[in-house]
């Protein structure tokens, strides 16, 4: 009996699953006007029943399904900002919360509107909002608030008759000031009727900057703006068309709203495209093949030139020729200092032992320390001057005798400019 009624119970759950489905609906059934959520902000003292159920009932009639569809109230109908707005922005995270989109539409009512781009602002909104429809919305205040001087959300609309008193209220200066579209990416429409009882003059529902549209409809009130069904078919192509207006200068930031951080949105990545490369003979070459079966010669045969490898030679040569004369010349100028030659074997034999000729190698030299030769020393082939004294003493050589010019230089400095000249016609002919 018991497993009979066990049977029936998952029957019955089964059936009510089939016939109720679950919320969750598939992206692609979706309807192109709520794709992007929707949230509904009322406006002063009226809540979202009354101000939102018509045109909710529309969306659903239409295929929107609850999770993408969103009408809170405010904790306190008569209040201001910057308190609604953090209540907008609570919602707004709850609403991408809830159905995975970054970003959500919004349709504002009267006061709504100035709550939202309040939002949008000063609250990192422009983030998040792509586009905003405000209804009858209280943009440069209206007459009719200044009747109701207790709340905080009365005083915000207060305003003039004349065209440009709403100036005088510091928070529509606030808000309308530097640009009344903030956010460079936030499309905005605001639709209006001349019949509106409540926002008075009418034309403060009009945005600087938005796609302002006028209803055709006649005697359509404050109320009415949400109940038309001429208002929910601009709401309709609004969304669906992505329509819409902002005046905002193109860059990468607004000046006119509050800095924030940018959102970290992972975008869906794009499968890589495979790329073919042709070459000659091997057919093509797949670049996404990590093992690409390409035959390359690890050592390339180089022909080498036959007239640069005779230039080469014959620069060794006389390098060759240019090193014997600079031993030769530095032998002869040992030999006119009066300093003989010492015999390499006399070198060994001496006194000195193998840890002081280990300590002479360890031993750090200093430039001071290196007699580095002159090029300009005086000598012809190891013939004495004839200025030479009895003793038979040669001149001294440490300096050059007055008169000497440098074409009397020999030896060492020959042998320099020629290897100099060498080099120079060796980079030549390599082309470096």
């Amino acid at each position: 009996m018991r497993n009979i009624r066990v049977l029936i119970l998952t029957a019955t759950i089964a059936l009510c699953m089939a016939v109720f489905p679950g919320s969750a609906v598939a992206e692609d059934e979706i309807p192109d006007i709520c794709k992007i959520p929707v949230l509904f902000v009322h406006g002063y003292f009226a809540g979202p029943g009354m101000t939102w159920d018509t045109m909710v009932g529309r969306f659903k009639d239409d295929g929107c399904p609850d999770s993408h569809l969103m009408a809170p109230e405010f904790n306190d109908r008569t209040g201001c900002n910057p308190e609604h707005g953090r209540q907008i922005s609570f919602w707004v995270d709850v609403l991408t919360e809830r159905t995975g989109s970054p970003y959500v539409n919004i349709v504002a009512h009267s006061m709504g509107g100035l709550d939202t781009r309040y939002y949008i602002r000063y609250l990192c909104g422009y983030r998040r909002v792509k586009h905003v429809v405000t209804l009858g919305g209280a943009h440069h205040g209206t007459i009719t608030a200044c009747a109701e001087p207790v709340s905080c959300g009365a005083d915000s609309m207060c305003r003039g008759t004349s065209m440009d008193s709403w100036t005088e209220n510091p928070f529509l200066v606030q808000i309308n000031s530097c640009d009344e579209t903030p956010g460079n990416d936030v499309m905005y429409t605001s639709v209006w009727s001349d019949y509106d009882e409540i926002i008075i003059p009418q034309e403060s529902s009009i945005i600087d900057g938005a796609e302002n549209i006028e209803l055709d409809a006649f005697g359509v009130g404050h109320l009415g703006v949400c109940l038309s069904g001429e208002s929910y078919g601009y709401v309709k192509d609004t969304f669906r068309d992505q329509r819409g207006s902002n005046t905002t200068v193109e860059d990468d930031y607004s000046p006119c709203v509050t800095w924030c951080p940018p959102l970290d949105i992972e975008e869906e990545a794009e499968p890589e495209a495979e790329l073919e490369l042709e070459t000659e003979g091997d057919g093509d070459i797949d670049l996404n093949d990590p093992e690409p079966d390409i035959d390359l010669d690890p050592d390339p045969v180089v022909e080498e030139d036959p007239e640069l490898a005779d230039d080469i030679m014959e620069t060794e040569a006389v390098e060759d020729d240019m090193a014997e004369d600079m031993d030769s010349s530095a032998e002869d100028e040992s030999v006119v200092d009066g300093d003989e030659p010492e015999d390499d074997e006399d070198d060994t034999s001496g006194d000195t032992t193998v840890g002081e000729a280990d300590d002479d190698q360890d031993k750090i030299f200093t430039e001071e320390d290196i007699d580095y030769p002159s090029i300009c020393d005086e000598w012809d082939d190891g013939e004495e001057d004839d200025s030479s004294d009895a003793s038979g003493e040669g001149t001294d050589t440490s300096e050059p005798p007055s008169g000497s010019s440098d074409s009397g230089c020999t030896g060492g400095a020959a042998s320099f400019i020629t290897l100099m000249m060498a080099m120079v016609f060796w980079r030549r002919r390599r082309g470096l």
